[in-house]
């Protein structure tokens, strides 16, 4: 996988986190959702928030994704995670040139 001609080194965890979110923009998953997803079996919430973060962590630094100012992947507090819409992904490169 790339990104702006980088090639991204990505667990298939994170790739498959990517893929999930990436093919649902705007969509949000549970961390239980996510790690059902991604790694096929179930937990409890405060146990998949614990592991999804991680691989999210992971996914951000490789994406080069400031979690202070996502431009991909966004957190919903308390619930999950779900990737940019197209309109914001636009919002944000307009912003920044």
């Amino acid at each position: 996988m790339t990104l702006r001609g980088q090639e991204l080194a990505l667990t298939l965890t994170e790739f498959r986190l990517l893929a999930w979110l990436a093919s649902n923009p705007g969509r949000v998953f549970t961390y239980r959702a996510l790690v059902k997803l991604v790694q096929g079996y179930d937990c409890d919430s405060k146990e998949a928030r614990g592991i999804i973060k991680v691989h999210i962590m992971n996914l951000r630094h490789k994406l080069g994704d400031d979690p202070q100012a996502p431009r991909y992947i966004f957190c919903v507090r308390g619930v999950g995670y779900r990737f940019a819409k197209t309109t914001e992904k636009k919002n944000v490169s307009a912003e920044r040139e």
